[in-house]
């Protein structure tokens, strides 16, 4: 399972369109087992894309992007699908945040990218 969600993970990655500066960064990829539980990425002003990438389907959880100035959430998702997913074109410093809202475990990886 936790091969299927990297190999998920560099997919989504690869399906943002290419530009000369493009990275993508895995900030979480680990079993989840609390609710509440988050992981954050580093920050840059370039992150454009966010995932939470899970081994199945069912698991609430949040993605999210949060600036460098207010520590305000942006283009927040929040579901239970077996991909979360957020987009912010903004071009303020922030970074990708994912939450667990469930008491279930389940793995899953957390992704952030430019576009």
């Amino acid at each position: 399972m936790r091969r299927m969600c990297i190999l998920l993970a560099i997919g989504l990655a690869l399906l943002i369109p290419p530009t000369a500066h493009a990275a993508a960064e895995e900030y979480a990829n680990y079993w989840w087992d609390w609710p509440g539980q988050g992981d954050g990425s580093s920050f840059n002003s370039g992150w454009r894309h966010n995932w939470f990438i899970k081994d199945s389907p069912g698991n609430l959880t949040t993605v999210t992007f949060i600036d460098n100035s207010g520590y305000d959430w942006h283009a927040t998702v929040r579901n239970s699908f077996k991909t979360t997913a957020t987009a912010w074109q903004s071009g303020v410093v922030k970074k990708g945040h994912c939450n667990s809202n469930t008491h279930l475990e389940f793995f899953g990886s957390c992704v952030v990218a430019t576009n």
